[in-house]
């Protein structure tokens, strides 16, 4: 009995003010380096992309055909270009999201952390479906992988604010209730286009693997309708 009540009391306190220095709510470089490191992630992915445009490996610089070969060969490339433009697009998107919710979110704690890092894993990823698509464009294997990694990254960047914004967890904004519901409510309807819009290229997929790449375009009018709608509503009042 007496070495239990030795070992609690050697125990360190965890409770209050030392909790919160332990989990780092309110230190400001560790919040920093959360976001630096995920500016990071971004910055990679889009790198690893733009390296897997590469020629044909047997079209060598002295090929005799010259300019019409390579013009060939470049033309030949077009679903990785497009892949490509589409994979930066949406990195780009995701990338812009998580920079707006974190001018909300300016508190963390170790679960905001693991969620990140899932979020950053699905994004760190987007390379690999990007160049299966490319080189697979007209399987629905492909397609499939390829909405699917990008649903689940738009999937936890939403989990990232729902959970970050409920009952103001880790936000701190002078904001009355209603004005705060209002943009939470908004926010998260923006987020929701993207996953909604790779889901249902998935089923589509099933009936024609085109028209799934082709409905992906529907992200922009959908986020662009968002704004027009936000932006009547503003000049309404």
């Amino acid at each position: 009995m007496k070495r239990d009540s030795l070992r609690e009391r050697s125990r360190p306190d965890t409770s209050g003010p030392e909790r919160e220095l332990l989990t780092g709510i309110h230190n400001r470089l560790a919040y920093d380096r959360l976001l630096f490191f995920s500016d990071a992630v971004f910055a990679i992915a889009i790198t690893i992309l733009a390296l897997e445009l590469r020629l044909p490996a047997h079209l060598a610089p002295d090929h005799p055909a010259g300019s019409p070969a390579l013009w060939a060969a470049l033309g030949s490339l077009w679903p990785r270009y497009l892949s490509f433009v589409v994979s930066f697009v949406v990195i780009g998107m995701y990338w812009l999201g998580h920079h707006r919710m974190f001018r909300l979110i300016n508190r963390f704690n170790d679960q905001l952390v693991r969620l990140n890092l899932i979020f950053l894993f699905f994004v760190v990823v987007i390379p690999f479906p990007t160049t299966v698509l490319g080189d697979y464009e007209s399987t629905q294997a492909a397609t499939v992988l390829y909405a699917g990694n990008l649903m689940l990254t738009g999937i936890m960047q939403l989990v990232i604010w729902r959970y970050s914004t409920a009952g103001r967890r880790l936000v701190e904004t002078e904001l009355t209730a209603e004005q705060y519901r209002r943009l939470v409510r908004r926010v998260t309807v923006r987020m929701l286009i993207p996953p909604v819009v790779f889901l249902l290229s998935i089923g589509v997929s099933f009936y024609s693997v085109r028209w799934a790449s082709y409905s992906w375009v529907l992200v922009a009018p959908g986020l662009l309708g968002i704004r027009i709608a936000a932006y009547a509503r503003r000049r309404q009042q």
